[in-house]
């Protein structure tokens, strides 16, 4: 369903809610949760560790990715110490090509990129504010042939169902990452005026897609959140803050944007114009804690929905509109 057309507004996760219907099955570990990351690779888990320099290490990716999930070894550090991270993260891990990197336009094409496909990776997260623009078409353009169709890329960060016509005229995508300003770190919505409600913007940007898998970026707060974005079409979404306060990550308890003062200044530069901020978050568990936790509030999502994996809940769903009253009432009140 194609949200914009359907109720002429733009909506985010906490603007619905799914409507229960018959349940099929008698316990929620009935349900299937297998997924895909791009049109290739698998995942049992719907969950994508983001890459940002305060949520992912190799500690994180190993974790998430051994339980069937994936992750990004983020960019902001020299070249080799991300080769090092993507490395470690493989080590002794069934799971091992569920494990990218993130590359982004600002550098030579033959630094970072080269180099992380010629010590093995193929799976790459195009880390980018806006991805929609010509700049990352001139640098796309310029990485050397025989590695683009060799990896796997998953473009972003997409907003609009536009951006995703876009890329599949020019390009080969594998996969979308959606998600302009909905992050809990980003200001970019307050600082830019531009954004597009993450519900509508994932939908949107799914029916674009025809069946390249859509990761949904930003806005999560929830397990319910979770399972509302698969609804749509998502085929995972991607975490930051609620992994940035798992034991294993890169500054326990720490969170903060990679458009931030902090992350710029991680770069080795300082900028009056920052689209991110920092805080702190609870350490509330491990890795696996986190997200067996998810997974339980996932899998009893589907079983509302009368589905038994992620399709039957997009076959099945079906949305009501709330008001602010509905929300405090589906709040904890004691």
């Amino acid at each position: 369903m194609n949200l914009s057309s359907k109720l002429g507004l733009g909506l985010t996760y906490g603007d619905v809610l799914l409507v229960p219907k018959l349940g099929i099955v008698s316990s929620r570990t009935e349900v299937n949760t297998d997924t895909f990351l791009t049109e290739s690779i698998k995942m049992t888990v719907p969950i994508v560790a983001a890459p940002m320099s305060s949520v992912t290490n190799a500690k994180v990716a190993r974790s998430i990715s051994m339980m069937g999930g994936s992750a990004f070894i983020h960019r902001n550090q020299a070249v080799m110490y991300q080769v090092n991270e993507w490395s470690d993260s493989r080590a002794n891990n069934p799971n091992s090509g569920n494990v990218g990197c993130a590359v982004g336009i600002t550098e030579m094409v033959g630094d970072r990129l080269i180099h992380l496909y010629k010590y093995g990776c193929r799976l790459f997260c195009l880390d980018i504010a806006h991805a929609h623009s010509v700049y990352a078409e001139k640098w796309l353009s310029s990485i050397p042939g025989y590695i683009m169709d060799e990896s796997e890329f998953i473009f972003g960060s997409i907003a609009t169902g536009e951006a995703v016509d876009w890329y599949k005229q020019r390009f080969n995508p594998t996969g979308f990452r959606v998600g302009i300003g909905p992050g809990a770190a980003c200001t970019t919505r307050e600082k830019t005026g531009h954004g597009v409600p993450q519900l509508t913007a994932v939908s949107e940007c799914v029916h674009a897609a025809d069946g390249i898998p859509v990761i949904a970026d930003g806005g999560i707060n929830t397990s319910g959140d979770i399972v509302k974005a698969l609804a749509v079409g998502a085929s995972s979404v991607m975490l930051g803050r609620l992994l940035a306060g798992a034991e294993e990550s890169p500054h326990p308890g720490h969170y903060y944007g990679m458009a931030s003062d902090r992350a710029k200044k991680e770069l080795g530069y300082t900028s009056e114009f920052t689209e991110g901020v920092e805080a702190e978050v609870p350490v509330h568990g491990t890795i696996e804690s986190i997200v067996n936790s998810l997974m339980s509030g996932i899998k009893s999502g589907i079983s509302y929905s009368g589905g038994r994996d992620i399709r039957g809940l997009q076959r099945n769903y079906e949305f009501i509109k709330v008001s602010p009253a509905t929300e405090k009432e589906s709040n904890v009140r004691v």
